[in-house]
């Protein structure tokens, strides 16, 4: 009688045994998600550029649907939802775009198997902005006075009055001049260093005189403008044939540059001050102003 318990006892450990490796392996074989991704499942891009994601799902109890979601400040889109005659194994390229102008994005890869047990993955998408934007006002000057900030460095946002920049030229990228025509240009133009002249810091003594490329931008309007939020777009702006200055026709006018620094930006007229202020010290020009970060 000994024996025969002794005998049981074995047969229901070994049972027993055999139960959990096979769980254990079971429950392996169900969380096999794999990505192109680094291991920590992040994933860097810039605003609007293309995010492509390959998952791999292999489960020997067989996958009957997948769905992949987007979740963006809590709001959450279904992107698919798809089922399966019962697979082994499934594979799947998810390709679209970053839709934010910076921050994180995070899809959510899911599938159930058969016995409808659920999985998931996260993958988490940090969109950075590679460009910064701001606005800026210059004021207009006579060609004999220099205390009005009317000088800009594209990149900082500084402005300076032509004494100012007198002591800062490899900074100056761009000047506002406004006489039979309004203008801006690089302080190499002959339209603004003719202009700004004095015998001790006028531009015309300036051992330095960057040379910022300025061309109209022709081939889309002032909304498109507001969908430019990558480097990239940035670097595509046609700049053949540019000069270093251009006229200001009206307001909402884009206008491509590169700096002598190689930082590509655009420029769009946001409002000109009303010409009939008897004042030129009071007359302005209000610039949104779009530029490569790095």
């Amino acid at each position: 009688m000994r024996k025969y318990i002794q005998y049981c006892l074995i047969f229901l450990i070994t049972i027993f045994f055999i139960l959990s490796c096979k769980k254990e392996n079971k429950d392996f074989a169900k969380e096999t998600i794999t990505t192109n991704l680094p291991t920590n499942g992040f994933l860097t891009v810039e605003p609007d550029s293309e995010i492509s994601i390959s998952f791999k799902v292999e489960n020997d109890e067989q996958i009957k649907s997948i769905k992949i979601e987007r979740i963006v400040n809590s709001s959450s889109l279904l992107l698919i939802d798809s089922s399966f005659s019962l697979v082994l194994e499934v594979n799947y390229i998810l390709k679209t775009k970053a839709k934010i102008e910076e921050g994180i994005e995070k899809y959510i890869f899911s599938y159930i198997d058969k016995e409808n047990n659920s999985y998931s993955k996260e993958i988490s998408v940090n969109v950075i902005s590679r460009i910064f934007t701001y606005k800026t006002r210059l004021f207009a000057s006579d060609s004999g006075e220099f205390a009005i900030k009317n000088c800009l460095n594209l990149y900082s946002e500084s402005q300076y009055t032509i004494q100012q920049a007198d002591a800062n030229t490899t900074l100056i990228d761009m000047v506002y001049k406004l006489d039979y025509d309004t203008v801006i240009g690089s302080p190499r133009s002959n339209e603004i260093r003719g202009y700004f002249k004095h015998p001790a810091f006028g531009i015309q003594t300036w051992a330095n005189r960057n040379n910022t490329l300025f061309k109209k931008v022709l081939a889309f309007n002032s909304s498109d403008f507001e969908k430019i939020y990558s480097e990239k777009a940035l670097k595509e702006l046609d700049l053949n044939s540019s000069g270093n200055y251009i006229k200001i026709n009206n307001y909402n006018q884009l206008i491509a540059f590169k700096t002598v620094n190689s930082k590509f930006g655009i420029i769009r007229v946001d409002a000109i001050s009303n010409n009939t202020l008897a004042q030129k010290r009071d007359k302005f020009i209000d610039l949104i102003i779009k530029i490569q970060k790095y």
